[in-house]
């Protein structure tokens, strides 16, 4: 009786082990799954964003050629940005603020605005946090023009404007 015992023990176990891995699987795929769709979503929303600013720099190269050669640069550096960095890594929120001028630039010259950014309080986020912050803010509303004011700490991000 004492060996059955411990075979269905044994049994029993090996049993809850199966279902415990095979839910674990099930679940690391769901979550590969999100992932693949934030970042399906974030390459969109770049390509969109590029594909815009390729398209008004080929506007104004056919009007005045001289006159693109900044914004040119700016997209190159915001795509190196956004494409080379990982999101894991941690920055200055300085260097960040260099991106976001760029980006700014970018959104200026496109979309005929006249924002400006204002950044206070040095802190280490996450490369990649403040951009999208103001990325988002600058889809968001309605303004045309203003100063977009950034400042962090350890744990947040604050964008608004005035």
């Amino acid at each position: 009786h004492l060996s059955f015992f411990f075979f269905a023990i044994s049994s029993l176990s090996r049993i809850l082990v199966n279902k415990i891995i095979s839910n674990q699987k099930r679940y690391i795929n769901s979550i590969k799954k999100v992932d693949d769709n934030i970042q399906k979503i974030r390459n969109e929303m770049s390509f969109n964003f590029t594909s815009g600013v390729l398209s008004k720099l080929h506007e104004k190269a056919l009007e005045d050629p001289a006159s693109i050669a900044i914004s040119i640069g700016n997209l190159s550096r915001f795509l190196r940005y956004k494409l080379h960095k990982p999101n894991s890594e941690s920055t200055l929120l300085s260097d960040e603020i260099r991106v976001i001028n760029q980006y700014i630039d970018l959104v200026n010259f496109t979309q005929e605005k006249k924002w400006k950014v204002m950044s206070r309080e040095e802190a280490w986020i996450p490369i990649g946090s403040a951009l999208n912050k103001v990325e988002t803010h600058v889809k968001k509303t309605d303004q045309k023009e203003g100063t977009l004011m950034i400042s962090a700490d350890e744990d947040n991000i604050w964008v608004n404007s005035k």
